[in-house]
């Protein structure tokens, strides 16, 4: 019996935009999606257009060609991406240190997120003209290793900041913002400033308060304990006040056992609902200090969540006895404050010793099965005997959650993205609040 066809117009247009959705990562399928019928076209370029990601002049000039058609892709983009290669360009002469690109921003009237990624920025005075109407749409700036002539990258930030809510900085303008600016999540990196970047870091400091405290979300990544942007990230997490409501502390995993501290003072954040703390087993004491001291009682009244992710590394085998304080104070937090719901993690990044012989470049990053085998029995008896320390579910009432991540050594990577906003897998590490990944890639959620 030969199959029925099923044509578009038995289904609802919504249907058909629906199916198209599920094939968003798939560029080819959405190309022949496109070229299928003048139902699908709509839905089909909507996906395609939904990232652009501009890398080099060439992409550039054909998308100016797509644009200058009558295509009506125009609507469709919501996400841009300009991404340099890192190389100097004192001249501003090659793309996008030129400034091309930034006629897109007039253009694309509906662009709610913009990425700028590793080049000098340089903007074309011509631009300054159109500050009261530069992308009204636009919600997200999302800056990474970037520098600018000038206060080039300062005056962006003020032009779109009409509806702004999304700062992500992993470069430190001199000035993130007016004083009237709505920013409700604020992405910051402070390794750029750990290194010595010469655009002053203090002037983000004073940006919180001057704003009105209105910072919802704060994600403060990269956090060096020896050094002075601890102290700045103290600070902006004090200035942010009582409104404050969702924060992610990533401190940067340290492979040396050094003699570092760092107080964690949340007595400002009475307002906290979800707290996110990502950092190597050292400072555990710390972290148990910060939680059980009496300036972060007003924290924890207000609290629903606490989600921790401990790094051990090879060679910090003896920092586990700090794991023993931590959980009977765990316990007792429980307790006192029966809303709170708590997730443990750790996060192994050593191989115990094992190797792989370097003179077989076949097996070159390749375990065993055998050793994989002795790996996973290691790892299960250390689990077992981590799980044993934590306090009873009679006592917290099932509120605490305990997970391991395994990540080998060299797998740093997988905590980044490509330029074309693709996180390399795996996607999610167990600690790291979705609301931190949605701000950097709306395109997945």
């Amino acid at each position: 019996m030969p199959a029925e066809v099923t044509s578009c117009r038995t289904l609802p247009v919504e249907t058909w935009d629906n199916i198209v959705d599920f094939l968003r990562n798939d560029r080819q399928a959405l190309m022949t999606c496109s070229l299928t019928c003048r139902t699908l076209l709509p839905a089909s370029q909507r996906q395609m257009f939904y990232h652009v990601c501009l890398d080099n002049e060439t992409r550039y000039y054909s998308f100016n060609k797509i644009l200058a058609e009558r295509n009506y892709v125009k609507q469709y983009v919501r996400v841009l991406s300009i991404c340099g290669d890192g190389k100097e360009d004192s001249e501003y002469m090659r793309f996008p240190s030129n400034g091309k690109w930034t006629h897109l921003l007039i253009e694309l009237e509906r662009l709610a997120h913009l990425r700028l990624r590793d080049f000098s920025c340089s903007l074309p005075r011509e631009l300054r003209r159109h500050t009261g109407t530069l992308v009204k749409c636009m919600r997200t700036l999302d800056f990474a290793w970037m520098e600018s002539r000038s206060d080039d990258l300062d005056w962006l930030i003020s032009a779109c900041s009409a509806n702004l809510s999304i700062l992500i900085l992993f470069s430190t303008p001199a000035s993130p913002g007016p004083s009237n600016s709505a920013i409700r999540t604020l992405v910051w990196n402070t390794s750029a400033a750990a290194i010595g970047e010469v655009i002053p870091v203090t002037m983000l400091m004073d940006w919180p308060m001057e704003a009105r405290r209105c910072l919802r979300r704060l994600a403060i990544t990269q956090i060096y304990p020896d050094f002075t942007p601890a102290a700045l990230a103290q600070k902006l997490l004090s200035d942010s006040g009582d409104s404050l409501e969702h924060l992610f502390l990533d401190f940067v995993d340290l492979e040396d056992d050094l003699d570092t501290a760092f107080h964690l003072d949340f007595s400002t954040n009475s307002g906290l609902e979800t707290l996110h703390i990502a950092l190597p087993l050292c400072l555990l004491p710390d972290l148990t200090n910060a939680l059980v001291g009496p300036l972060s009682q007003d924290m924890l009244r207000s609290l629903t969540s606490i989600v921790i992710r401990l790094i051990s590394r090879e060679g910090t085998a003896h920092q586990f006895v700090n794991w023993l304080r931590f959980c009977s104070h765990l316990g007792d937090i429980c307790v006192t404050h029966p809303l709170i719901n708590f997730t443990v993690c750790f996060d192994f990044r050593y191989r115990d010793g094992v190797s792989v012989p370097a003179e077989n470049p076949d097996l070159d990053g390749v375990i065993p099965d055998d050793e994989v085998a002795s790996i996973t029995e290691i790892y299960a008896d250390l689990t077992a005997t981590l799980v044993d320390d934590l306090p009873p579910p009679d006592k917290t009432g099932g509120r605490v959650r305990f997970g391991i991540v395994w990540l080998w050594a060299a797998g740093e990577s997988v905590f980044w993205t490509t330029d074309h906003g693709r996180r390399y897998p795996p996607e999610y590490f167990l600690g790291d609040p979705e609301w931190y990944y949605e701000a950097q890639a709306p395109w997945d959620f």
